[in-house]
């Protein structure tokens, strides 16, 4: 049985999740709910305090990013379960966070078929990129 692969094109903002289906080419956008650094009105204290208790702003923004990342990782990961194997590319760290990720889920870290470093790509060249590596697996 050949084994058909998939790929995931990330960054930060959005996924595209490409599909071979029947001869056809399947799309999926994600958009990610990942906020960047945004600076606040009144922002500069390193601790805001409220009664007796200090709360470390940066802390709890970073808490957010992590749990905005994982809904991220996961609403990607619910495309892949009828894929055989899947590539990630694109540019930046996103790819290699979403990688680390799936290699802790059992059910996707068989799939993952590797992880490579594109550019901004249209809709052809991603479908061209996934077809090479397939050649070569």
């Amino acid at each position: 049985m050949e084994t058909k692969l998939s790929g995931i094109w990330m960054d930060g903002s959005e996924a595209f999740v490409l599909k071979f289906h029947n001869g056809e080419r399947l799309v999926k956008h994600i958009h990610s709910k990942i906020e960047s650094h945004e600076r606040f009105k009144g922002e500069g204290k390193d601790y805001t305090r409220f009664g007796n208790v200090y709360i470390d702003p940066e802390k709890r923004n970073e808490n957010r990013r992590d749990h905005a990342e994982v809904d991220y990782f996961e609403r990607i990961a619910r495309e892949l379960h009828d894929v055989d194997a899947f590539i990630v590319f694109g540019p930046a760290q996103m790819k290699d966070h979403f990688s680390k990720w799936a290699k802790e889920h059992l059910e996707l870290s068989k799939k993952i078929a590797g992880t490579l470093t594109t550019e901004k790509m249209s809709e052809n060249q991603m479908f061209a990129l996934i077809l090479d590596q397939s050649k070569h697996k």
